[in-house]
């Protein structure tokens, strides 16, 4: 049972309805979800003039202390919204590096682990051929990059594929059941 007096509290909306002129004029702090006005199909020269212009507008809205949250939340609903930008013109739109972000430094973490899952899988395949199944389901389910730098160096050192795999079963224990 609904509360009639609460009925109203809240409103549900859709950003890409409004314009940012209708945004701001509900609250000028809601300028950190402008970048949902425009089109995905956006180019990016406009996204990034808009991104600038918008980023300025942060600065004037919120107090100093809350400004570099704000331009966070802002930098992530831009990526979010345009995915094809790229991390140099992110960075030269909001004048701040995004590794200076937990969310910035979480993505460049993704990378280097993938990264490394690619090498040891590169280095396999080109010293032992074709890398089976297994083994490269085994390498995708890691998720540490000093445990991937440790199989890169285990595959230098394996003289053939079955060592590795033997080494890596060790190391990695598979989920399934072992059959004798």
């Amino acid at each position: 049972m609904i509360n009639k007096d609460c009925q109203d509290w809240f409103k549900e909306i859709v950003l890409t309805k409004y314009t940012e002129q209708e945004l701001l004029a509900t609250d000028p702090q809601l300028i950190v979800l402008a970048p949902f006005t425009l089109p995905t199909t956006t180019d990016n020269a406009k996204v990034l003039e808009k991104g600038r212009e918008w980023g300025h507008k942060v600065g004037q809205v919120f107090p100093s202390q809350q400004q570099r949250e704000a331009l966070d939340i802002f930098g992530l609903f831009v990526l979010n919204r345009f995915r094809q930008l790229k991390y140099e013109e992110v960075i030269a739109m909001l004048n701040f590096d995004l590794m200076d972000t937990v969310a910035g430094r979480q993505v460049y973490e993704m990378g280097l682990i993938q990264e490394a899952r690619e090498m040891v899988l590169e280095l396999l395949e080109e010293r032992f051929g074709i890398v089976p199944n297994d083994i490269m389901e085994q390498i995708h389910a890691i998720s540490i990059r000093k445990h991937l730098k440790a199989l890169l160096r285990q595959a230098i050192r394996s003289p053939d594929i079955d060592s590795f795999q033997e080494m890596l079963s060790k190391a990695v224990p598979t989920s399934k059941p072992q059959t004798h």
